[in-house]
C-alpha cells in the first residue's frame, strides 16, 4: 500500500477517514439489530456493530487497503484522488482484482449444461421476460434496437428516473452503476452530502446509495452512524440521531465542511426526482416504517428501493404499512441462499440480489451459472460492490461480464467508464 502524501487538513481527514463507514463489498451488508427473526437465513445484523467479531472496528472499511487505484481497461493504475482524501501512485496493488476460485460445491444448482463462463451478455432468447413488476413500460429482452427497453429517446421515464425501466426487468441487461455515498472526497465533498450527490449525478451515475436513520420526532435523515462519529460531524460528535429532533440533526455540519449539513430524506427524494435512483440502506429495523411512509408520501416508490436481508424481508417488512408499494434488493450470503430465495422473490417484491463475486459454496463460474440459469429466469438481477482498494475500470468490466447488472462503485469515474463500455457492447445508448 502506498504512503499518503497530504499532510495538511486533507491529509488529516484522510487519516481519520480510515474509520469512516463505507458499505461492505459485494453483499456483505448488514441488517437492523432491532428484533429481526432470522427464519433460518444467514442475516448478520444491519447496524454494523458486532463487537465480538470486529473487535470494535468498523467492518465497512479496511484500513489496510484504503488506497484507491483507478486504471484504464488494461488494468494500469493512474494517480487519482482516493475517496479517503489521500493520493495514490501508479503502483498496482497486490490484489489483481480477480477473486480466487473457491472450489466450493455447486450448492445444489441444477446443471443446465450452459457455459458457466458467461460474459454477462444478454441471455439466450429462451429466457422468459420476468415482467414481475410491470408498470406499463414495455421492457423487452432485446437491445438490438439501440434504445433503452421501450423508452423513446428524449421522452418518458428512463432508467435514471424509474425503477420500472430496466431495474425491475431481469431481461434488461443495461450495466448500472450506483455511487457509494455520492462522489465524495474528504477535502471538499463530505460523504453523504448534497454536494457529493450532485457531483455523482453530474458525472453520470444511475443511482446513489445512502444510509438512513430516524430522528426522535420521526423524521428520516441521511446519516450513517449513531452516535455520530467525530469524523462525520465535528459539531455533533457523540450525539445520537434517535435522541435529536430533525431540526437539530439538520444543523449538524458534515466534516470538514462548514456549509454541508445532514439531509432529510424527504428533501433528498425531492432533489433526486428525474435525476437518478436512490438505493436506501436503513440502518435500524425500527426505522423502516417512517422511511417507507416518507418514500410513499413523496411519490418515490418507483425511484427509491430498500436494501434488506432475507430474514427481514420474510419476517419484518411484510408487517409494515405500505411495504407492498416498494421494491427491495435482498442481501444473500451464499449460492444456496440465492437459489432458495428466487422462489419467493416475486411475492416479496425483490428485484435484485446483493451478492459477493464468489462464495464458499459457489466459485465465480458457478455463481455466473446461478445468475444466468436460476436468477434471471426467476426475474431477479445481480448486484455487487466493487473492490475497495484496487478499483480499475477493468475490475468493473469484469464484474459486469460475470453477470452483475448493477455495481456499487467505490471509484465512480472508473465505474461510469466501465458501464459505458459494457453498454456499448450490449447495444444500450449512454
Amino acid at each position: 500500500m502506498t504512503e499518503r502524501k497530504n499532510v495538511g487538513v486533507g491529509g488529516f481527514f484522510g487519516v481519520l477517514v480510515v474509520f469512516i463507514v463505507l458499505a461492505p463489498g459485494c453483499g456483505t451488508g448488514s441488517e437492523p439489530t432491532g428484533g429481526v427473526a432470522d427464519a433460518g437465513q444467514s442475516d448478520s445484523g444491519r447496524a454494523h456493530e458486532d463487537a465480538e467479531s470486529l473487535g470494535g472496528e468498523d467492518p465497512d472499511f479496511d484500513a489496510a487497503s484504503s488506497d484507491v487505484f483507478v486504471g484504464g481497461e488494461g488494468g494500469e493504475a493512474d494517480v487519482v484522488s482516493s475517496p479517503d482524501g489521500g493520493e495514490t501512485d501508479g503502483e498496482v496493488a497486490e490484489d489483481s482484482g480477480t477473486r480466487p476460485d473457491s472450489g466450493g460445491e455447486d450448492a445444489g444448482i441444477p446443471d443446465s449444461g450452459a457455459d458457466t463462463g458467461w460474459d454477462g451478455g444478454i441471455p439466450d432468447s429462451g429466457i422468459p421476460d420476468a415482467g414481475m413488476f410491470d408498470a406499463g413500460h414495455d421492457v423487452g429482452s432485446a437491445v438490438d434496437s439501440g434504445v433503452d427497453a421501450g423508452v423513446d429517446a428524449g421522452s418518458g421515464p428512463s432508467h435514471k428516473s424509474s425503477l420500472s425501466v430496466c431495474w425491475t426487468d431481469a431481461s434488461c441487461h443495461r450495466a448500472l452503476v450506483v455511487s457509494h455515498g455520492g462522489n465524495w472526497n474528504v477535502g471538499t465533498m463530505p460523504f453523504l452530502s448534497r454536494k457529493a450527490f450532485e457531483s455523482a449525478w453530474q458525472l453520470g451515475a444511475d443511482g446513489i446509495e445512502a444510509d438512513v436513520r430516524v430522528t426522535k420526532d420521526g423524521v428520516p435523515v441521511i446519516a450513517h452512524s449513531s452516535p455520530i462519529e467525530f469524523y462525520e460531524s465535528l459539531d455533533c460528535a457523540g450525539k445520537k440521531i434517535e435522541e435529536m429532533t430533525a431540526a437539530e440533526v439538520t444543523k449538524c455540519h458534515l466534516a470538514p465542511s462548514t456549509t454541508e449539513t445532514i439531509q432529510r430524506l424527504d428533501d433528498l427524494l425531492e432533489w433526486s426526482k428525474a435525476k437518478l435512483i436512490m438505493h436506501l440502506d436503513v440502518k435500524e429495523t425500527a426505522d423502516l416504517p417512517a422511511t417507507f411512509a416518507t418514500i410513499i408520501a413523496k411519490g418515490a416508490s418507483d425511484r427509491a428501493f430498500i436494501a434488506a436481508g432475507t430474514g427481514e424481508l420474510a419476517n419484518d417488512i411484510p408487517k409494515i404499512a405500505g411495504w407492498d408499494q416498494l421494491f427491495y434488493m435482498a442481501r444473500v450470503r451464499s449460492g444456496a441462499e440465492a437459489t432458495q430465495t428466487v422462489s419467493v422473490a416475486s411475492a416479496q417484491r425483490i428485484f435484485m440480489f446483493e451478492m459477493d463475486r464468489s462464495y464458499g459454496d459457489a466459485a465465480e463460474a458457478q455463481l455466473s451459472d446461478i445468475i444466468r440459469n436460476v436468477m434471471i429466469p426467476g426475474g431477479v438481477k445481480a448486484f455487487c460492490a466493487s473492490d475497495k482498494s484496487y478499483i480499475t475500470e477493468q475490475v468493473h468490466v469484469d464484474m459486469y461480464h460475470q453477470g452483475f447488472d448493477g455495481i456499487l462503485s467505490y471509484a465512480l469515474p472508473a465505474g461510469i467508464s466501465a458501464a459505458q463500455k459494457v453498454n456499448a457492447e450490449r447495444g444500450y445508448p449512454p
